[in-house]
Order: structure tokens, then C-alpha cells, then sequence
């Protein structure tokens, strides 16, 4: 991300860090740039999606050695939150979606 870190005060990523190529190199950048008591707020979609949302056989095959989608559980959702440095998270699941309020 192309911003000087704990420059930020908030980030949204809506629907969209299961098309993120690194889950874990994003979240490292997002954490890098918010600052300390900063906040990050994320929806995506977790394991078990109906296959009329998503074409899991066109969707979930190989693009240049990798899945175009990345479904997670709430428990790993969590992990990569924390993992990433954020102090407090919070993953609450909607049917098969889930949202994501961290702190910094």
C-alpha cells in the first residue's frame, strides 16, 4: 500500500479478501499503514457458500497456480487477524459470511 505507516485512521475491505491473491501479506499492509487504535472493518465469505452464489468448479480452479477464491472459517479469520497484529478482533458470522471488526 502506497501510504507512510500508522497513517491511517480506518480501512474498509468489503466483500473481498477472499479474492485477495495473499490473505497475509494484505493483512501485514493494512496493519502496517493503520494507526495504533486504528480501525479495519472486512466482510467475506466463509466455507460451506451455496454453489448458486458461486460457481465453485469454474471459481475454485487453478489461475496461474492459484485458486481465484479463498474461503475461511471464523476461527481462521481470527488467527489471520491476530497474526497480523491486530489487538483486538471480533468475527461475526452471518449465514456464510462473515464480518470482520479488528482494532490496532
Amino acid at each position: 500500500m502506497p501510504f507512510c505507516d500508522a497513517s491511517v485512521d480506518a480501512i474498509h475491505s468489503g466483500a473481498a479478501l477472499h479474492c485477495w491473491p495473499s490473505v497475509q501479506d494484505g493483512l501485514a499492509q493494512v496493519a502496517r499503514v493503520i494507526k495504533p487504535g486504528g480501525k479495519f472493518f472486512a466482510t467475506t465469505f466463509l466455507w460451506g457458500i451455496p454453489d448458486e452464489a458461486v460457481s465453485l468448479g469454474e471459481n475454485l480452479s487453478s489461475v496461474s497456480g492459484r485458486r481465484a477464491y479463498r474461503f475461511f472459517s471464523p476461527t481462521e479469520l481470527e488467527y489471520l487477524m491476530k497474526s497480523a497484529g491486530f489487538s483486538s478482533v471480533e468475527v461475526e458470522q452471518l449465514d456464510r459470511c462473515a464480518i470482520i471488526r479488528c482494532i490496532r
